[in-house]
């Protein structure tokens, strides 16, 4: 029997129920009770999951729904809700494929990127207030709702690709696009403007869209940073706006759209340590700060080392001491090593147009150090000191900058052996440290789905340098590379595969 629904309208001023209203209710609950009779009896209750198993469920049906998903069906969401709008009352619709993607984003997306946060005195509220900007975009109709949904869908099309996500994607980029040119022509807030810009450039960066993305990263920086004047926006906007330009500019390797110079100037304290209270400056770190440096390294690239170790040792001492950490801190502390791989990539990047006009490989060398300090603190933040972001779990890469990292690293590290044959002008224990982290890098190529037919290329010559260095054991090679950044964490992939490939070098390794 299908569950039936009787509403009672009852508008005199009297607060019984009329006589045939009346009569209706009883028949309705006697032909109800009648039903649940020939029902079979409520199982006992269950006693309650542990967390353990509901993590478990969660994964089963996530997964059972992935594979709906190749059969045309829409999957279940991964926590069992309705409709995210059972009543229609949003501008946006909201589809069973919106309310998915709703729900993907409040389970997956969300935690994955503000999980940490969360976790601090006050940090559910940014939380919260991250869902609520997705929620009342399908509200409001604006440029800002579309991109997020656009966004979301973009990230689980690297999870799960697949023709549907892809297009709704590339349809809600499109409606966002729409409507910001809508908005933009109206005077109005500058905050307002610059959520929507943000929103639809953090859509195209998921998608892969960088040539967009970089136009209105150009356009969101003239918003946050007018010419002669500071504005003061939310922080949730400031460190969302600066990861998403260096994410994209890291991911096209191409310069940040943001003055970074200038954001430090406004944003940021000239040490970490000067946002703690003065007794706690001298707490302990789980990552000690490291002196040495190598020989004849640049200052500017010494400088920017430096900067990445104190960086280091702020975040040791956190993980020592939760107590201090607050969101202030820990928002500087994102937003201090988001900059630091900005000015890294700049530096590379500097260090190219230099040797574009010089041909010197001297300084293609620095380009290289460059190029791998980048990608190295990158994936120290982005993915939790190489442990792995909540959405790489899940298998996406959406964000990785390995594979083209992998491949620039190589065509300079070829062109470099064509220019100095000898062999004089490189020093050999800055390519170690460069392959080093060209290693690391194909160790997560190899687990990308889609890493097609790449050769290895940075790992045998790294073996065979190393060899030649007579760096036979691991914790020499540590003694070398660390001069320039290393940590234990960082490094466990590299010295495990390291350790089953050492003595088994190629003869064509060259």
């Amino acid at each position: 029997m299908s569950q039936r629904l009787t509403f009672i309208l009852q508008d005199g001023p009297s607060g019984s129920i009329s006589g045939g209203n009346l009569s209706d209710v009883n028949a309705h609950v006697a032909l109800v009770q009648h039903w649940r009779r020939g029902q079979p009896a409520s199982p006992l209750p269950k006693r309650p999951q542990t967390v353990h198993e509901r993590i478990k469920d969660k994964k089963h049906i996530f997964k059972r729904g992935l594979a709906n998903e190749s059969d045309g069906i829409v999957p279940n969401p991964v926590i069992l809700a309705g409709n995210s709008d059972p009543f229609s009352s949003t501008t946006i619709n909201v589809t069973p494929w919106v309310n998915h993607l709703l729900i993907f984003t409040r389970d997956f997306i969300l935690p994955a990127n503000h999980g940490y946060e969360a976790a601090l005195s006050g940090g559910k509220l940014y939380l919260h207030r991250y869902w609520r900007d997705n929620v009342q975009g399908l509200d409001d109709g604006t440029a800002d709702g579309y991109a997020y949904l656009a966004r979301s869908a973009a990230i689980l099309s690297r999870i799960k690709p697949q023709r549907e996500t892809n297009l709704l994607a590339l349809e809600y980029i499109g409606k966002a696009t729409s409507k910001l040119r809508e908005s933009m022509l109206v005077t109005g807030d500058s905050t307002t403007h610059a959520w929507e810009v943000y929103a639809l450039f953090a859509a195209e960066i998921a998608a892969h869209s960088f040539e967009a993305a970089a136009v209105h990263g150009h356009m969101l920086a003239r918003l946050l940073q007018p010419e002669g004047q500071t504005i003061t926006f939310e922080p949730r906007l400031l460190i969302g706006a600066l990861i998403q330009d260096v994410t994209r500019a890291c991911m096209s390797l191409s310069r940040p759209c943001l003055d970074l110079h200038r954001w430090e100037m406004d944003y940021l304290p000239a040490h970490l340590s000067d946002e703690m209270a003065p007794e706690r400056k001298v707490s302990p770190s789980a990552l000690p700060f490291y002196d040495e440096l190598p020989e004849n390294i640049s200052d500017s690239l010494a400088t920017l080392i430096i900067a990445v170790r104190e960086w280091h040792h702020a975040l040791g001492q956190s993980m020592l001491n939760q107590k201090l950490v607050t969101i202030k801190v820990f928002t500087i502390v994102a937003m201090k090593a988001t900059s630091l791989i900005g000015n890294l990539l700049n530096h590379y990047l500097d260090s190219m147009e230099l040797y574009m006009l010089l041909q010197s490989p001297e300084i293609l060398a620095e380009a290289c150090l460059g190029l791998a300090a980048t990608y190295w603190v990158r994936r120290a933040v982005h993915d939790r000191l190489d442990m792995g972001s909540k959405l790489e779990e899940v298998g996406s890469s959406a964000f990785d900058m390995s594979y083209v990292f992998a491949i620039k690293l190589r065509e300079l590290d070829e062109e470099l052996e064509t220019l100095d044959k000898d062999g004089n002008a490189i020093k050999l224990e800055d390519r170690l440290f460069w392959l080093f982290v060209g290693t690391k890098a194909e160790r997560n190529i190899e687990l990308r789905p889609d890493c097609g037919d790449y050769q290895q290329y940075h790992g045998v010559r790294f073996l065979q340098l190393a060899d030649s260095l007579g760096l036979r054991e691991w914790d020499d090679i540590v003694a070398v590379i660390r001069k320039y950044l290393y940590l234990d964490n960082m490094a466990r992939k590299t010295k495990k595969w390291f350790l089953a490939n050492a003595g088994q070098i190629p003869a064509d390794a060259t």
